[in-house]
């Protein structure tokens, strides 16, 4: 999923304050001099802001994976076993088992006449894979954070004004692995503004099916949760 482009807020600012825009961005008439120096000055400390927090990202990473490799230590030493030592043809009809159904028809089989683990399927091996991909949704889940605050809006409607309040998924939703989007609204979309009160598309309050998802910066009910996608 690409990183969405989002033009963070002035730490002092609060959501209702001005933030200044590339004007191709949002189609605002071309700035004056003045204006259009102050915008590009702002452009460029924003992408030295982003710039700053990816590496930062990037670096926690990779402390964090040495941490792990450290933690799982060496890979162990592995015996080729039966089966890696197998023909194609044995391999794909399950030739190299024969003797183990043999000894097992007979019941003269042991544990200690069982194969072990393949490569692929041993503790080390699938515990690492397991972890690696744990921590790689974590860390997917956890990389809108930084974009808390920021200005959004709606890609189907430029017209469209809001903050970024909150980035999860809704347990209670029909669709409990979508991540979505929490927004506080300046100007909401036009069918959320139009939708009946009570109904799915209207706006909330930052609560969705009885969950608090998110405090909005007011009191009010002009929030609402729009897949990840959606918003710009």
């Amino acid at each position: 999923m690409a990183s969405p482009r989002y033009t963070r807020l002035a730490s002092h600012g609060e959501p209702n304050e001005p933030i200044i825009r590339a004007s191709l961005q949002r189609g605002h008439p071309q700035l004056g001099t003045d204006d259009g120096r102050t915008a590009g000055l702002a452009t460029r400390l924003d992408v030295v802001d982003v710039v700053a927090q990816v590496r930062c990202q990037q670096e926690a990473q990779d402390k964090f994976a040495r941490q792990l490799d450290e933690l799982w230590g060496e890979e162990p030493l592995y015996t080729p076993t039966v089966e890696d030592q197998a023909s194609w043809f044995q391999q794909l009809y399950y030739g190299w088992i024969g003797n183990f159904i043999y000894k097992a028809a007979a019941g003269s089989i042991t544990e200690a006449d069982l194969p072990p683990p393949s490569l692929s399927t041993r503790t080390y091996h699938t515990g690492r894979t397991l972890s690696r991909q744990v921590h790689a949704d974590i860390e997917a889940s956890r990389r809108w954070d930084g974009y808390v605050g920021c200005e959004v809006a709606y890609k189907a409607e430029p017209e469209t004004s809001g903050v970024l309040r909150w980035v999860g998924y809704v347990q209670q939703s029909d669709y409990p692995r979508s991540l979505v989007a929490g927004v506080e609204w300046r100007v909401p979309p036009r069918h959320r503004r139009q939708a009946a009160t009570g109904s799915a598309a209207a706006l909330h309050n930052g609560v969705v099916h009885g969950e608090r998802l998110f405090q909005p910066h007011r009191d009010n009910q002009r929030c609402s949760c729009d897949p990840v996608e959606r918003v710009y």
